[in-house]
């Protein structure tokens, strides 16, 4: 799916109907999943993520912070990340098909504007660790563990 940069190039784009407006992902990536996995990652983000449904394909699209999950890791789960300037998303309220629409489930303005920002205990501890694997400490410090409580 290429960027669209041009009025032509829009207008050839959208000219079927299909789509209204794109979002692109300039600075965001978006996570789409199938809904066996969107379902519950939604549960557990607790409305802190802005997340769009996409009923034509039974998808669920989460916008993340630019690099926070690895391509790879979406591709093993049977999704995929779109990311940078030439990635590209329909904009939720799109109509797909004759009667079904993209919608948000959780609207950027609830979450004021800003993707999600992937924050767990181990991106934390490779955040703040200074060693290598090969020095690690079996004993981490306590320092580490308590930057981990703030």
């Amino acid at each position: 799916m290429p960027a669209i940069h041009t009025q032509d190039e829009a207008a050839e784009a959208f000219s079927d109907g299909r789509w209204e407006i794109a979002l692109t992902t300039h600075h965001f990536d978006v996570l789409e999943l199938p809904a066996r996995l969107g379902a519950p990652l939604h549960d557990q983000l607790k409305g802190t993520c802005p997340t769009a449904i996409v009923p034509a394909s039974r998808t669920w699209q989460f916008f993340v912070t630019q690099g926070s999950v690895p391509a790879e890791l979406a591709e093993h789960a049977g999704g995929r990340v779109i990311s940078g300037p030439d990635g590209w998303v329909p904009t939720p309220s799109t109509k797909i098909g004759a009667t079904k629409r993209i919608r948000w489930l959780i609207h950027p303005s609830l979450t004021r504007w800003e993707p999600y920002s992937r924050r767990d205990a181990i991106d934390m501890v490779f955040e703040t660790a200074e060693w290598s694997a090969y020095d690690a400490p079996t004993n981490p410090s306590s320092a580490i563990v308590d930057g981990l409580l703030d």
